[in-house]
């Protein structure tokens, strides 16, 4: 039975980003919800005032790769140069770890104010019922020993 061939890797191809996302991806409701604020309204450094140096990633572009939801900078920059859902959030802008974390440092108060925005977006859309309250009435005993502690 004769074997289904591969595609020649050295083959150049046209990709269009629009229709490689699904309608329904989570990268398409971040970009919307990234849409519905100013960044320098919620505290947010707008860089990129002047011509000098290497020009500065947009802050809605890094607000949008922070909600992507991935914490470590290093695996944030690794996923913006293979996921293509990033290559489409952030018009195939590919920043490096330091960008990452030093974006992250320098807006402690813009994230803040953007948590209570969100906050706020999700009440406006009813998506919190307010009605059901859960208590977890676990107990857990923990120990950590050297001898069950490793390094």
């Amino acid at each position: 039975m004769p074997l289904n061939p591969s595609a020649n890797r050295n083959q150049l191809q046209f990709l269009s980003l629009e229709e490689s996302i699904e309608e329904d991806a989570l990268v398409r409701i971040i970009d919307l919800f990234v849409k519905t604020f100013d960044p320098c309204e919620l505290g947010f450094q707008v860089k990129g005032q002047s011509n000098e140096g290497r020009p500065a990633y947009a802050a809605d572009k890094m607000i949008g790769l922070y909600l992507y939801g991935i914490r470590s900078s290093r695996k944030l920059a690794r996923e913006c140069k293979r996921n293509i859902e990033m290559w489409w959030l952030l018009g195939e802008q590919k920043s490096c770890f330091k960008t990452i974390a030093n974006f992250r440092k320098d807006n402690q108060l813009g994230f803040e104010n953007l948590f209570v925005h969100f906050r706020k977006f999700c009440l406006d859309l009813d998506l919190y019922g307010r009605h059901t309250v859960a208590i977890d009435g676990s107990k857990f005993r923990v120990q950590n020993s050297m001898k069950n502690n490793y390094n």
